[in-house]
């Protein structure tokens, strides 16, 4: 009997398993496709096609309606390439994001790249079943020259109940007292919120991916930002939620306003973790 148990318990856990791998198997696939579209049809088509009717973009002045902002662009000679480094899902599988490099020409024809750096995509799985972008945000950078293999988050440990007419408000004051911490003791408190495999992006830098980079990153002293969260959203899970918002950032010689996207995620204990911290201007 014991060994029946053992053997279903396994099953059932490597079925599992098995499922979040295909799952975020196609999440990944997706924004592949997304970018195959990009470079063979338009930057413009590739954008009113997978994103959702509420999508979340960034202009210097803060979010915007993405679907809105392309629909009303007129020039569209202009293209994106992208592809995706690092992927990560929700048990309950309805909301994940990715994150990778891009580059961008102003011609479709030119061979001249303008523009280097990395993007984070947050995507929610629509009732129809398919993936639509629900926020897309990056950086731009100098060009780095290093290009890592694609990795795989790992699955969120986190069993615990949710309370789903409460969840959002709930990760909301979450990020309200965050960005209350670290506006007021600066960015040395991210050292304590981070999850093992956290990214930090900032405008005009590499990503920060190894701890030893980001603890040098969060302690330098001629950057500093001030969070106002906006909105956000949270898996019906309950393991794996986002926020977004406006920034003040003080800079060596310069003060610049922009915006920001953090990725929260729950550990076994129920504790949310920072995955990315984004910040732009």
């Amino acid at each position: 009997m014991q060994s029946s148990f053992l053997y279903y318990l396994i099953s059932g856990f490597l079925w599992s398993y098995d499922l979040y791998e295909a799952t975020i198997s196609s999440l990944v696939k997706t924004e592949k496709d997304f970018a195959k579209h990009s470079i063979q049809v338009s930057t413009k088509e590739a954008f009113l096609k997978y994103l959702a009717p509420n999508a979340i973009l960034f202009e210097p002045s803060g979010p915007v309606n993405g679907y809105q902002k392309w629909q009303n662009t007129t020039k569209d000679e202009a293209v994106l390439a992208w592809s995706p480094l690092f992927a990560d899902l929700s048990t309950s599988s309805d909301l994940g994001y990715t994150t990778g490099w891009y580059t961008q020409k102003s011609d479709r024809k030119s061979t001249k790249i303008d523009e280097y750096g990395h993007f984070v995509t947050v995507w929610e799985k629509q009732p129809s079943g398919e993936w639509k972008v629900a926020v897309d945000i990056g950086i731009s950078h100098p060009p780095s020259g290093i290009i890592p293999m694609f990795q795989a988050a790992q699955k969120s440990a986190f069993t615990g109940k949710v309370d789903p007419e409460n969840a959002k408000d709930d990760l909301m004051s979450w990020e309200t007292h965050f960005c209350k911490l670290q506006n007021e003791k600066g960015q040395s408190i991210f050292e304590n919120y981070l999850a093992p495999q956290a990214r930090l992006y900032r405008e005009e830098r590499s990503p920060y991916i190894t701890p030893e980079d980001i603890k040098k990153a969060i302690s330098d002293p001629k950057f500093s930002v001030n969070y106002t969260p906006l909105d956000g959203d949270i898996a019906v899970s309950g393991d794996l939620g986002y926020v977004y918002g406006k920034t003040e950032i003080q800079l060596a010689k310069e003060s610049k306003s922009g915006n920001y996207l953090r990725i929260w995620k729950k550990n076994a204990a129920g504790t949310w973790q920072v995955m990315v911290d984004l910040v732009n201007y």
